[in-house]
């Protein structure tokens, strides 16, 4: 040996062989973090790719369900207005209907009304005439019941339907 210089066999019997053991198990402890750092970062690269595959797929699927409810609304809201306006013209027709039944009734009451005048006057002579004629049965001299100038027609009857 020169003075002093070590040489590289000198050097190495200085260090230990304890502590070369341990710069090797940490040199290997780095090396597996290192790979195990790289291995969940190759799976959560893997993961997201998958997860936004699915995600792709629930969107799509979730848009053709939109579409199909949305094309299915618009047709009933078709269907839906017209009915309505269907109905909103039968319940037209059916006041146009209404009326003219009520003018037609309240026609038919006038037409009552005024047959039942004339029968309850006819009704009076008839019974005037009956007590006339009941008086003179009694031995009673009884004037004759005047009769009315109006003539009851045939039509009478057969003016109450028209």
């Amino acid at each position: 040996m020169r003075g002093d210089q070590m040489t590289g066999t000198d050097a190495v019997g200085l260090i230990p062989a304890s502590a070369w053991v341990q710069a090797v198990f940490v040199c290997l402890f780095f090396v597996f973090v290192a790979y195990m750092l790289n291995w969940n970062a190759k799976q959560n690269k893997d993961s997201r790719a998958f997860q936004d595959g699915e995600s792709e797929k629930w969107q799509s699927f979730i848009s053709s369900l939109d579409k199909t409810w949305c094309d299915r609304n618009d047709k009933l809201r078709a269907e839906n207005s017209t009915a309505m306006t269907e109905i909103n013209q039968s319940i037209a027709n059916l006041t146009k209907v209404t009326q003219k039944l009520v003018l037609q009734v309240e026609k038919m009451n006038d037409e009552s009304e005024r047959f039942y005048l004339r029968f309850d006057s006819r009704d009076l002579q008839t019974q005037e005439a009956r007590n006339v004629a009941e008086e003179s049965e009694r031995g009673k001299t009884a004037e004759r019941p005047v009769r009315s100038k109006r003539r009851v027609s045939a039509g009478v009857d057969a003016g109450i339907g028209s």
